[in-house]
């Protein structure tokens, strides 16, 4: 399974398959997580911040399994590719149409260095099915969801 930087994705986003599948962002080996009061993302979006509070995202992450910190899925045209590059966009704060905004896992925008975060994916026409189940499984395991997911 190939896993790329959110800045190697960025430079190159036809490194990612169009088809639907279900997509995942973990901390690289020997990355210290450092959780920030701020975002690279947007600060603001439809009138409210984007920011969690800090000491919430750092007793979330510790209780995780410090690995993965975030599942999404992706069932639209373009699939895989379109909701990858425009949760980088949004990390990027590059987001200029309302329908390149990608609000889920805003909370990894908050860490610092995270265009060193890892991106990899499943390729699966039952996206959603599989995002869900893997969100509870994550869950029952550890109680609490990846640090970037707040629902399943």
């Amino acid at each position: 399974m190939n896993k790329y930087t959110v800045e190697q994705l960025h430079d190159n986003y036809d490194l990612i398959p169009t088809c639907n599948g279900v997509y995942y962002i973990e901390i690289p080996d020997k990355f210290i997580v450092e959780i920030l009061d701020t975002t690279t993302a947007p600060q603001v979006y439809k009138n409210k911040t984007t920011l969690k509070d800090k000491t919430e995202l750092i007793n979330k992450f510790k209780n995780g399994n410090k690995k993965l910190i975030y599942i999404g899925k992706a069932e639209c045209s373009n699939g895989l590719r379109k909701r990858i590059s425009d949760l980088i966009k949004w990390g990027y704060n590059e987001s200029v149409k309302f329908r390149e905004d990608h609000y889920g896992g805003r909370v990894i925008w908050q860490i610092k260095d995270n265009k060193c975060l890892l991106i990899y994916w499943s390729e699966d026409e039952n996206a959603q099915e599989k995002e869900h189940r893997e969100l509870i499984d994550y869950k029952e395991k550890y109680g609490v969801y990846p640090l970037g997911n707040w629902k399943s």
